[in-house]
């Protein structure tokens, strides 16, 4: 209890002690006014606004500190009027317990010396509502994502340089016109035919070629063999004596290639694309060629002659054969060039020679054949071209010259 001072009336003592004691509760109530709810439920729910006054609303975050709840003066706040301190909905601002003073003057209490640091209205703004996301709109964004279909990875195509490819390609010359001689000693014959006499004097032939590349190298094996035979006859007479002269020939020719090559230019095509390549056409390339050419020949001449006097009946007949067979090796070189005009199809112009009389005197072999590649399915291509061929070689009592042109036809197989 605070003693009275002997030099004060009982009745002013009373009076400077009731003031003391309301300034000392007028601004704990101001700080932290009791909220007069209607109910206990709705008492306990926060809230965000506390109405001081008719002219002004502000926003409380839980994060300032109850001393920034004050305003800058009490006159500024009716007192006497609750309504305009708290509202139905108000939070309750939490009660701040008065430091005791240290004050060891206790004989005269004063308003001044109860003093409230004076604080701006604008204290009361706050500089930005933090608010975060619900989790359902979270949860929600996620699953968004999750369920958009990613890209599928880009294939990169498959590096196939060091793949081998095949190539089969049976073929066949169509010769519109042949010419050739054949010696065997001292006999000779010479022959000339059409298509149709071709075809006649045709007993076998056999044509193919085959190629394996792998990246731009390749190897190159290329067979052909043909039989032709003829027979030609001759009557005269001489006064009463009639001759009969009967000739024949036969001739089989192998032609054996084993070369390599290389490819250089447009890259090669080994297949029909299913969709446009989008190349740039056209594409051109052109592939070395150099080898050796195994040659075998057997030939063979038939003769016959018959002789008859009519009047003595007098006949007699005479036959005599004559063959030869050789294989030779020699050098052959060559080369084809192309130009791809489009995926479906590509030109192409090859030639070679071989020979050059180093295994006989004459010797010399050579062929032109131009054409095209048409593909007709992923693996297949046809082949149609023109062929030019001639080879001309001798060897002691022996010599073979033979020549022809016509379409070339043909067929390719890739795998």
């Amino acid at each position: 209890m605070f003693k009275r001072p002997q030099n004060l009336s009982r009745s002013v003592y009373l009076s400077q002690l009731l003031l003391g004691v309301s300034c000392l509760l007028i601004p704990s109530a101001i700080a932290n006014p009791i909220s007069i709810a209607e109910n206990s439920d709705r008492a306990n729910v926060p809230q965000e606004t506390i109405v001081f006054s008719d002219r002004l609303d502000l926003e409380v975050s839980n994060s300032v500190a109850p001393e920034k709840w004050l305003t800058t003066s009490p006159n500024e706040i009716n007192l006497a009027d609750k309504s305009s301190l708290l509202t139905p909905n108000s939070q309750p601002l939490p009660i701040q317990k008065a430091k005791p003073t240290q004050n060891t003057d206790t004989s005269i209490f004063s308003v001044a010396d109860l003093t409230i640091a004076p604080t701006s209205l604008e204290s009361f703004k706050l500089d930005q509502k933090i608010t975060t996301p619900p989790l359902s709109l979270k949860v929600a964004q996620e699953n968004a994502q999750n369920s958009q279909p990613k890209p599928a990875p880009v294939q990169q195509p498959a590096d196939d340089s060091n793949a081998w490819h095949f190539k089969l390609q049976p073929y066949a010359p169509v010769p519109l016109s042949v010419n050739g001689s054949v010696t065997i000693g001292d006999r000779s014959l010479s022959f000339s035919s059409g298509l149709s006499g071709v075809l006649d004097a045709l007993d076998l032939g056999l044509f193919g070629r085959f190629e394996a590349w792998n990246n731009n190298l390749g190897f190159i094996v290329d067979a052909s063999i043909q039989t032709f035979s003829g027979y030609g006859n001759s009557s005269r007479d001489f006064n009463r004596l009639q001759t009969d002269l009967s000739v024949g020939a036969s001739f089989t020719q192998g032609i054996y290639d084993f070369a390599i090559s290389y490819h250089l230019g447009d890259p090669a095509q080994y297949s029909l694309p299913d969709k446009p390549s989008n190349k740039s056409f056209p594409q051109v390339w052109v592939e070395p060629i150099v080898g050796v050419r195994i040659n075998t020949l057997d030939a063979s001449l038939d003769a016959g002659l018959d002789l008859t006097f009519q009047r003595q009946r007098f006949d007699r007949s005479f036959q005599r054969t004559v063959s030869r067979s050789r294989t030779w090796l020699e050098p052959m070189v060559g080369a084809k060039f192309g130009v791809q005009v489009s995926d479906p199809v590509t030109l192409w112009l090859r030639g070679d020679a071989s020979g050059f009389g180093l295994a006989g005197s004459p010797d010399l072999q050579w062929n032109i054949i131009t054409g095209a590649d048409w593909w007709i399915s992923p693996t297949t291509t046809l082949q149609i071209g023109y062929k030019f061929y001639e080879i001309n070689y001798g060897n002691n009592d022996q010599s073979f010259k033979y020549s022809y042109n016509g379409p070339y036809l043909g067929v390719t197989f890739n795998f």
